[in-house]
């Protein structure tokens, strides 16, 4: 049996448990999206080099948005909130500059790693109109602290 197959099984289980308890919605977003990038870097892969990291998230009380790499896993900190195309969409966004090669991440900057992160994250989300307007959300927020902050430096 395809462990693929099982994977699905494992998260349309949880899907169904997520509606009623919270802490199973955290579980199976975590999941699924783990199955989403898992698909997206064999499909990546044709056309260019990517890592294929497991995703981890760390629910944060605070509104935060951020990424790194642990043990193979990139572990994504993050608040939980009930509309899940906001949270599939952030953890997306903060997911796909790891998928780039090392050696581009090193010389990539912030913001062309976000607009990449975008444009990749919504060809994975094509599907889903409200997690793309809610990747474009997120990335008009992190655009605008971005420019806020280099803004700043620059003075």
């Amino acid at each position: 049996m395809n462990p693929g197959y099982f994977e699905k099984i494992v998260v349309h289980g949880l899907k169904l448990f997520s509606y009623i308890f919270k802490r199973l919605d955290k579980v199976y977003l975590e999941r699924d999206l783990d199955h989403i990038v898992k698909d997206s870097a064999k499909l990546l892969s044709k056309y260019l080099p990517v890592s294929s990291y497991g995703i981890k998230i760390m629910w944060a009380e605070s509104e935060t948005l951020e990424g790194y790499l642990d043990r193979g896993f990139v572990v994504i900190r993050m608040k939980y909130h009930k509309n899940r195309a906001r949270n599939i969409a952030r953890a997306l966004i903060a997911y796909m500059p790891y998928i780039l090669p090392s050696e581009a991440r090193a010389i990539i900057e912030p913001d062309l790693a976000l607009a990449l992160s975008c444009v990749v994250a919504i060809r994975i989300a094509k599907h889903d109109p409200e997690v793309v307007h809610q990747i474009y959300e997120t990335a008009n927020v992190n655009w605008r602290d971005y420019s806020r902050t280099t803004n700043q430096n620059s003075s």
